[in-house]
Order: structure tokens, then C-alpha cells, then sequence
């Protein structure tokens, strides 16, 4: 959660590491669509489902808002005491690792461990206040539409108050 929160989407390089945590990654795209949520935030365990390969996680959040392609922010709605995330995951099994053979040449293989990934749509970053304030900042700095620099302009002051 915190390669994701810290950015790890934002290029090309950290989404194709964030990625591998994904069942089906969606396309790196330059500019996603952006959930703002606050500094904070809480994974709690678990919650095993009725299969054994599947999982939920609840993550508590404070939404703050969501940030669109062009910049705009639109803060989130009624504020509840507490907000949650959840997560769906699957566990994949082990599987051989075909690019490492035993030096004998034969057909054993070295294992790779099992492992959960998160089964649902991320066709959208999490990004905290914090990083999402840098974001827009260095979307500003490079966009040359004066329309979306106008909209980054207006999300970071918007931003600035959620500190």
C-alpha cells in the first residue's frame, strides 16, 4: 500500500513494479485518474472468504477527493468517522521458475513461492495529500494547456488545506 500511496504508479519504472501486485495491471498511463486520501492509513487483516484462494483486506482511509486527467480536483463527499478500502485478493500457488534449471541440465526446477495479488480494477492511482501535492506540481510544470496548468493551479491551493 505505501508504493502505491508514495507514487509507485506515476512512472513507468514504479508501475511496472506496483503492477506484479495486480491480477490483471491495467495500461501505465502518464496521467491517471487520481483518489486523494489522507496521510494516514491502517491495513487490517484479513477477512478469509469461503474459498481458500480468496481474501479480503480492509484498509482504513480518509478520502479527501479525486483528481481527474486534466487536473481538476473534486473533494470527496460527506466525511464519516470511519472510511474503508477493501481489497480483494487472490492467491496464486507456486509455480517452477522456468529460467533457472539445475546445473545438471535436468527438468527439476526451483519453485517460486505462492503469493496474493489484488483481483479488482486499478485503473486508478491512491495517492496521499502529500504526493498527490507533488504530482500535480510536476504535471504543472511539464503541461503546456492552459487549461490544465489553470486546474493545477486550483488543486494545489485546494490540496494546500488538507494538510
Amino acid at each position: 500500500m505505501r508504493a502505491e500511496t508514495e507514487g509507485g504508479r506515476l512512472t513507468y519504472d514504479g508501475y511496472r513494479q506496483v503492477s506484479t501486485y495486480f491480477v490483471r495491471p491495467s495500461p501505465f498511463s502518464k496521467m491517471p485518474k487520481v483518489f486523494v486520501i489522507g496521510n494516514e492509513f491502517l491495513v487490517w487483516d484479513p477477512v478469509k472468504g469461503t474459498e481458500g484462494d480468496r481474501a479480503k483486506v480492509n484498509v482504513e482511509i480518509d478520502p479527501k477527493g479525486h483528481i481527474d486527467r486534466q487536473l481538476r480536483f473534486t473533494p470527496a463527499g460527506q466525511n464519516f468517522l470511519k472510511n474503508f478500502a477493501v481489497f480483494d485478493l487472490l492467491y496464486v500457488p507456486a509455480e517452477p521458475d522456468n529460467d533457472k534449471q539445475a546445473s545438471d541440465d535436468s527438468a527439476e526446477k526451483n519453485p517460486r513461492p505462492g503469493h496474493w495479488l489484488i483481483d479488482g480494477p486499478n485503473d486508478t492511482a491512491v495517492l496521499t495529500v502529500k504526493t498527490a501535492t507533488r504530482y500535480v506540481a510536476d504535471m504543472q510544470a511539464v503541461s503546456t494547456d492552459p487549461t490544465t496548468k489553470k486546474n493545477a493551479e486550483a488543486t494545489l491551493a485546494q490540496l494546500a488545506k488538507l494538510h
